[in-house]
């Protein structure tokens, strides 16, 4: 529980509309994205995984979601993880 990730996305050139819109999550979501200020091809996001989950997620972008600077249309990528945020569970057993 409250557990979160660092999801980095590192363009190959400097992008225009590329926000958190463009990211879908499976079993999360993204938050806190942010454009690095020494180096505007890297924008970094939270990544907060669902509650009482144990198993795969994915963060991804689609393409043609944004542009470069001449307005080409980008090329989307994806990233699997595995989360486990599931509850512990406790069997008691009682013998006579």
């Amino acid at each position: 529980d409250g557990e979160t990730a660092t999801v980095t996305f590192t363009f190959s050139e400097e992008v225009d509309g590329f926000d958190a819109s463009d990211i879908t999550a499976t079993h999360g979501t993204i938050s806190n994205l942010t454009q690095d200020a020494n180096d505007p091809k890297v924008w970094t996001a939270t990544f907060t995984p669902e509650d009482g989950y144990d198993g795969g997620a994915e963060v991804s972008v689609a393409d043609d979601t944004y542009t470069d600077t001449a307005g080409n249309n980008g090329t989307g990528d994806s990233q699997a993880l595995d989360i486990d945020t599931a509850n512990p569970t406790l069997d008691i057993t009682v013998d006579d």
